[in-house]
């Protein structure tokens, strides 16, 4: 195709040199000086037939080259802009999934809950509704994700795979937040013995006298107590009320009411008051940050 349109200029341009040459010829040629008649005749259909040709061939791949040369000169200036683009695109990849990595090390603990509480089973195992999804896009928002550097699909296997990667790495220490027990006796020595874990000195209290601590726990020349909740429900004030008063009785630099549940405004309330920190089982493997905080 492009020869043929390269061969109909070519004819165009040399026919187009044709005329030009028979009109100068008509103009300057005296039929009546048969030697002047005869050169310019010659030269003009030398010319016509000979150089015409060839200038239409040299002017025709000149602008030929000179489109070639544009088109070229586009597409690299496309292509640049597509490369400047595409490494735009990477380092906001890179930078927003530095930034969702960080805000699920921050959030971990209660985005590990809010994961957890997101799947329910009946009473033999089998799992009855899974609103996983609803809780990654309620963190992502939260967040403020941008999903034109990282999709959401992408994201949530980012979140499942970091956190995982956090379990894995717990549970050779032998902590495993996924498995607790179903009685309240055992969960404080679950507590106790996950705490040692981490290289916390941890023993339980004495049953029925624990005045409002259940464990406590010494690490770096700070001590520490627990108030253990294995609840279904929400935990209340009751508990926050045992465990400050337990920080006297036991002389401790800080106490906090651990529970698999979540807690009443009112207990939230009187915690913040009152300076107990309340606690997820998934805080344990991080547990000296807060009482650091």
């Amino acid at each position: 195709m492009k020869f043929v349109r390269f061969f109909l200029s070519f004819i165009g341009l040399w026919l187009l040199q044709f005329l030009l040459a028979s009109i100068v010829m008509a103009l300057l040629v005296d039929p009546e000086n048969s030697t002047n008649f005869g050169i310019i005749s010659i030269f003009l259909i030398m010319y016509v037939f000979v150089g015409a040709p060839i200038v239409s061939w040299i002017f025709l791949k000149r602008k030929r080259k000179k489109a070639t040369d544009q088109q070229f000169a586009l597409a690299l200036e496309k292509e640049q802009r597509k490369t400047t683009l595409r490494k735009e695109h990477l380092r906001r990849r890179f930078v927003e999934r530095e930034r969702l990595i960080d805000a699920i090390d921050l959030h971990r603990v209660a985005l590990s809950r809010n994961l957890q509480r997101a799947i329910k089973k009946n009473d033999y195992g089998v799992v009855t509704s899974d609103t996983s999804d609803d809780a990654i896009i309620e963190f992502c928002a939260s967040i403020d994700l941008d999903h034109q550097a990282i999709p959401e699909a992408e994201a949530k296997s980012i979140i499942f795979d970091h956190l995982n990667f956090i379990d894995d790495e717990n549970a050779k220490k032998g902590f495993d937040s996924n498995f607790l027990p179903f009685d309240g006796h055992e969960f404080e020595r679950w507590v106790a013995d996950s705490l040692s874990a981490f290289d916390w000195n941890a023993e339980v209290t004495q049953g029925s006298g624990d005045q409002g601590i259940d464990v406590i726990a010494e690490k770096d020349g700070k001590k520490i107590g627990l108030q253990c909740k294995l609840y279904s429900s929400a935990v209340g004030n009751k508990a926050i009320q045992e465990a400050h008063a337990g920080k006297s009785h036991y002389s401790l630099d800080g106490v906090g009411v651990l529970t698999n549940s979540n807690f009443t405004q009112s207990a939230k309330d009187l915690a913040f008051s009152t300076g107990v920190l309340l606690l997820s089982h998934h805080d344990i493997p991080t547990i000296d940050e807060k009482f650091t905080s």
